[in-house]
């Protein structure tokens, strides 16, 4: 985290220096030029701007995890449940990078929750979507990702295009130390991790599976 935060500010930092210091030379020989300069800068710094919120969402996160089974961690505050999806999608950036990812978010009212736990919950089954779809047997890796509100409750489903979790996994997926993963790598905390958080905002979570892949859905109430 400390590594991602520091690059971060020294990214910060060069564009700042070209900005002031070489951005005005540049304009002195070449003005088409340097108006092409500023405008890369632009973009930059808007791309910045995003994964600073996406490291500061982190650090959040990874603050709060030693308090989850606590349930007195953390505040409720309104919050876009689509963010935090949009957010969580730049951290994995790096593991998506070969997978077709596919959105339909709609538009949402804000909820109150801990955000921070709400993210880990959503991460750890998207984490679980992207190991899925890496091993699918049903052509390139896929994961789609919808939200919508119905009956007063906010909607987030999860799917994968993986090969599925079989019958003999599945009642036993959310329960603590249980991975369909390779045991050396994976703590099979995830799922009973975000269960317990799903539950604490009043939630549930539940999930299809067949050859064909994997969807989780999570149903919040509005009303907290």
């Amino acid at each position: 985290i400390d590594f991602l935060y520091n690059n971060n500010q020294d990214i910060e930092k060069s564009i700042m220096l070209i900005q002031e210091e070489i951005l005005p030379q540049i304009s002195e020989l070449d003005s088409k030029i340097a108006t092409k300069v500023e405008s890369a800068i632009q973009n930059t710094f808007s791309i910045n701007n995003q994964f600073q919120k996406a490291v500061n969402r982190l650090i959040t996160i990874m603050q709060t995890l030693p308090g989850y089974s606590d349930r007195g961690t953390g505040h409720m505050m309104t919050n876009d449940i689509n963010d935090i999806i949009e957010e969580i999608l730049l951290v994995v950036a790096g593991k998506v990078k070969y997978i077709e990812i596919s959105k339909n978010l709609a538009e949402l009212p804000r909820i109150k929750c801990i955000s921070s736990q709400l993210s880990q919950a959503i991460l750890n089954i998207i984490d679980n979507a992207i190991y899925a779809a890496r091993n699918t047997m049903s052509g390139s890796p896929k994961i789609k990702i919808s939200t919508k509100l119905e009956d007063n409750h906010i909607i987030i489903s999860i799917c994968d295009n993986g090969p599925g979790i079989n019958q003999e996994m599945a009642p036993l997926i959310y329960q603590a130390f249980t991975t369909t993963k390779m045991q050396n790598k994976h703590s099979g905390m995830g799922l009973n991790v975000a269960m317990r958080v799903v539950i604490s905002h009043q939630g549930t979570i539940s999930h299809n599976t067949s050859i064909d892949g994997t969807t989780f859905t999570i149903k919040l109430p509005m009303n907290i």
